[in-house]
Parts: C-alpha cells; sequence; structure tokens
C-alpha cells in the first residue's frame, strides 16, 4: 500500500525546490534586495506553518543543543558588525538552514518519507540541466571562467544543489521503485554531471568522483564491474560529441592544469595566510573572531587589491567566530557524523540492508560537505536547507530504529 506524504512535507520539498530555483537568477541584477527578501518570505512561510502552525510534535535531535549554541553565538558576535546590513545578509542564510535540520527530524521520522525526497531529487537535476541548456542555445548570461559554457544568471550557491542531488541518486538509486522517476534519476544525472565537467568546477567534479569511489567501497561485483564499463563507454561517446566545450573550458582555465602552477599561489591558499595575519596580533580576536561577522569580503579585498570574501568556509568561520567559533561549527560536524555512524554499524550487525545503505549514505554525504566547506558553502541558504533536511531525517530514523530495538528486546523478555 502506497504511503500517503503529509502536506507539510510535499510543501517543505517545493520550498526547496523554489530556494535552488531562485538562486539560480541570482546574478540577474546587481540589486538583489527583491530576490533575497523573496527567498526569506518563501523561507519564513514554511517556518511558520511548520513552528507555529503545524500540529507535529517537533523533536529535538541530540545536537540541538549544540545546534541553538551556535546561532545564538554568531547573532551576539554580530552585533558587533561595522557593516549590519552585509552582516545580517550573510547571517541570516548563514542561520536558516539550522532550522532544517529541525524540520528534517520531526517531519521525515519515516523511510518512505525521506524516500519522497529521494525520489524527486530528480527535478532539481532535471531544472539545472533544461536550465544550462536552453541559455548555452540562447546564449543568456555569462560564464564563470572565461570560454567555458555560460551559466545564465547562476551564481556559485546554486550548483551545490543538483551536485548533491546527484550524489543523493547514486547512493539511493534502489529506493526508487517507480520505473519512470528511476528512469528520469538517472538521465538528468548523466547530463547534470556532463554540464559539471564542462564546467571545470575542480570541487563540484572531486566530490562527485569520490562519492563514486566511495559508493564501490562497500561491495564490488562483476555485474558493477559491467554497469559501470557500459555507463564509461556510453558517456565517452556522448562527451566525444561535445568536445569543442572542453576544449574551451580547459582553455579558460590553462594556468590551472599548467605544469608551473603552484596551489600556494593561488588566492584561496595565501587568504588563509592574510586572515591569520589580520587577526594574530589579538587574542580576543582568536578566541572569539574579530566581531565583523561575515564582513570579510571589505578586508580582504584591501589586502588582495580585488573584491573578494574567503573561499573557504573554515577560514571565515574562524574570522566571525575564532578558535570558539571554529571549534563549535567542528563539533557540528563532529556529532552528525559519529552518531550516524554509531547506527550504521548497530544496521551491520542486524544485516538490514536498507538502514545500512541509508546510513552509509548519511555518513559519506556528512565526509563530502566536510571536504566541500575547504572550498566555500556556509552561507548557501539552498544548499545547506537541502543537506539538513536529509541530515534530520536520517539522524531520526536512527532513533526511531533504536527504540524499535529496544521495544523488540523489552517484548521478547
Amino acid at each position: 500500500m502506497k504511503t500517503k506524504i503529509p502536506t507539510i512535507i510535499k510543501l517543505t520539498f517545493i520550498v526547496i525546490f523554489l530556494n535552488t530555483v531562485i538562486e539560480s537568477f541570482l546574478l540577474f541584477t546587481e540589486d538583489r534586495t527583491l530576490i533575497i527578501s523573496v527567498q526569506l518570505l518563501l523561507n519564513g512561510i514554511l517556518f511558520y506553518r511548520f513552528f507555529i502552525l503545524s500540529r507535529t510534535n517537533i523533536q529535538k535531535p541530540k545536537l540541538s543543543v549544540l545546534t541553538f549554541t551556535i546561532i545564538i553565538y554568531f547573532i551576539v558576535l554580530s552585533l558587533f558588525s561595522s557593516n549590519m546590513i552585509v552582516t545580517f545578509n550573510y547571517l541570516i542564510k548563514f542561520l536558516i538552514p539550522f532550522f532544517y535540520l529541525l524540520i528534517g527530524y520531526s517531519i521525515l521520522n519515516k523511510p518512505d518519507y525521506i524516500g519522497y525526497f529521494i525520489r524527486k531529487s530528480w527535478f532539481f537535476l532535471a531544472y539545472f540541466s533544461i536550465y544550462i541548456i536552453i541559455v548555452n542555445v540562447l546564449g543568456i548570461g555569462e560564464s564563470f571562467y572565461k570560454g567555458g559554457i555560460k551559466m545564465g544568471y547562476y551564481s556559485l550557491n546554486g550548483i551545490y544543489v543538483p551536485t548533491f542531488s546527484i550524489i543523493v541518486i547514486i547512493y539511493n538509486l534502489k529506493m526508487i521503485k517507480s520505473k519512470i522517476e528511476r528512469y528520469f534519476s538517472i538521465l538528468f544525472s548523466i547530463t547534470s554531471i556532463i554540464i559539471l565537467i564542462l564546467l571545470l568546477k575542480r570541487t563540484l567534479v572531486i566530490l562527485i568522483f569520490v562519492s563514486f569511489i566511495f559508493y564501490f567501497f562497500k561491495k564490488i561485483s562483476l555485474i558493477r564491474i559491467l554497469r559501470i564499463t557500459l555507463f564509461s563507454i556510453l558517456f565517452l561517446v556522448v562527451f566525444s560529441n561535445f568536445s569543442y566545450l572542453l576544449e574551451d573550458s580547459i582553455a579558460s582555465r590553462k594556468g590551472r592544469f599548467d605544469k608551473e602552477y603552484d596551489v600556494t599561489n593561488e588566492g584561496r591558499f595565501v587568504e588563509n595566510i592574510k586572515v591569520y595575519a589580520l587577526m594574530k596580533d589579538s587574542p580576543l580576536k582568536l578566541l572569539f573572531g574579530t566581531g565583523e561577522v561575515f564582513n570579510d569580503r571589505m578586508f580582504l579585498s584591501k589586502s588582495f587589491d580585488v573584491d573578494r570574501e574567503a573561499h573557504n568556509s573554515y577560514i571565515r568561520i574562524f574570522w566571525n567566530g575564532g578558535f570558539v567559533g571554529l571549534l563549535l561549527f567542528l563539533s557540528f560536524y563532529y556529532k552528525q557524523f559519529t552518531e550516524i555512524l554509531k547506527n550504521f554499524y548497530t544496521a551491520k550487525k542486524l544485516n538490514n540492508f536498507y538502514l545500512l545503505n541509508l546510513f552509509y549514505f548519511g555518513c559519506i554525504f556528512i565526509l563530502l560537505r566536510f571536504f566541500n566547506d575547504f572550498s566555500s558553502g556556509i552561507t548557501y541558504l539552498g544548499y545547506n536547507a537541502f543537506s539538513y533536511l536529509l541530515i534530520g531525517s536520517i539522524l531520526r530514523i536512527g532513533k526511531e530504529y533504536k527504540v524499535q530495538i529496544a521495544t523488540n528486546k523489552t517484548n521478547t523478555k
């Protein structure tokens, strides 16, 4: 019998999807006031529906205390900023996704409910693929790099949801029972991977590559080897027909593939040293941050003589909250990972294939996010909301699973 999906879950999916649509138009105009306001209103409606009107029994995960400590800590620090408009803009994008952890934990408390989101992940990829094809056919927007494919009005933060949607599908394709949804999931995953390769954003390509490696760590069989061989052949045939696009993209980023290229000369490497240099003479700054929460662009621009913010989530956290903030943020990652890892080993002992796969996916998902934050991501609202919702659900299913085991043990005594 097909499980009926509650309205609040469907509404949450719609908001998550519309977040990504909005972020595909962030570069439409330099004045983003209207776009950001619409996004905040959209998420505000969901929060009002969930926290105020919903009859859902709101549940709190074990790391809720740590989560709210992070929220309060950075709100307090933000009061010392010299530019409250910039700080508030980024702070709200940083904080809103944390509440999706609570929403996911409360409403996606059954396998069928998280399965709904997994089944619908192809929507993110379909939108991304069709959007990119249209803007390149019509010549709309700009490229991230000279000579690269056009990205329309996408900013970088809008591309992370499609990237992680691919990862969701890679690990959970067997959960998608509908043939048509499985077909669309595979089709648009392949299309999106090709686009990401042509885009040549190294971090995104590496994330996909590493996710495949971890997936095949689980179990290697002859069937899987045959499947990946066939996929590789198909991919090369399709890819060869678009090789001229790749040549243009590589030419645009030639310096990154040069033999004389040195990572220590990269802006994102140098900025880590610069940020520390700006803080090292003040023990208070090292401990609690600069007081200029998410207002690093102004200071780094002076040092680099170019308009840029820090391209590393951890160095931004350090700038915003010092060693205290960085410790809180790293503890947040650690708590997520260890909690799901415990559930994974429990499922492994009991040989529960479904839960084993779900918890394995959860562990890899968090690890890939941790890796990605060495690049960027903490103020990407759509991406973090999408991620925390799924992580909250996996944590909740783990809790329900433990309760079920405890109940069964009691009943057998």
